[in-house]
């Protein structure tokens, strides 16, 4: 019994991780439905110092932003997670050099672009606000 592959709701997903997914677990999506109560879109590192030098920060924040509403307006939980950076550890510069762990230093100091969100991102006062205790 074949059943037809689905194409993907986000049309970007490649045809072939699709048809891999679907054969493995017999349907598109991990689970059937979601029970919206229990439900958390954890959104992180999209602060001012991530986002900066990405060209689709806009579309980028206008989709967390719809996600946001309707998981809010569904009853589930919105958590927005940022990343200060004191000190960088010896293998996150070993790997990327000490130029960018410098900047990262910069930036997750306090008040610094990765201790703030993305200005355009709509976060709500009653939203779970948390910060990372290193990098990922």
């Amino acid at each position: 019994m074949n059943q037809e592959v689905p194409d993907h709701p986000s049309g970007i997903i490649p045809e072939a991780i699709v048809e891999k997914v679907f054969r493995r677990r017999g349907r598109l999506h991990a689970f059937p439905s979601i029970n919206s109560t229990k439900t958390a879109l954890v959104v992180i590192d999209l602060d001012i110092g991530t986002g900066r030098d990405k060209a689709n920060m806009q579309q980028v924040a206008n989709n967390v932003n719809i996600l946001a509403d309707v998981i809010r307006t569904k009853g589930g939980v919105v958590a927005w997670v940022t990343t200060p950076i004191q000190k960088a550890t010896e293998n996150f510069r070993a790997v990327f050099g000490d130029e960018l762990a410098d900047n990262y230093e910069r930036m997750g100091r306090s008040g610094g672009d990765a201790t703030k969100l993305w200005p355009e991102l709509k976060s709500m006062a009653y939203d779970i606000h948390t910060t990372k205790r290193g990098h990922s």
